[in-house]
């Protein structure tokens, strides 16, 4: 998805002046849901398109990003939240 899509016609994320959530943890290095948390939690700016649509605008990604710089630990800032997974077991 790095290099867009030919097929949609769909620009790289490099491009894209607003991201997914999935698009921005991608970028950010942490999970999906970490990204929801920020943004539920009114530390990161975001839209929505329709209500099932959220969209982060890479300009407040980058603001956020700076600001947890700042105010963490480099030592902190530079790890990523693991991404919790639930256990797999056998069947139901």
């Amino acid at each position: 998805m790095a290099d867009g899509c030919a097929k949609c016609n769909e620009r790289p994320v490099a491009e894209k002046v607003a991201l997914t959530a999935r698009e921005a943890a991608r970028l950010v290095g942490c999970d999906p849901a970490r990204i929801y948390e920020e943004v539920y939690a009114g530390r990161l700016a975001a839209f929505r398109l329709t209500p099932g649509r959220l969209r982060i605008p890479r300009q407040a990604l980058e603001v956020w990003m700076r600001t947890l710089c700042e105010t963490t630990s480099p030592a902190i800032a530079a790890v990523p939240r693991p991404i919790k997974r639930a256990p797999r077991g056998k069947g139901c």
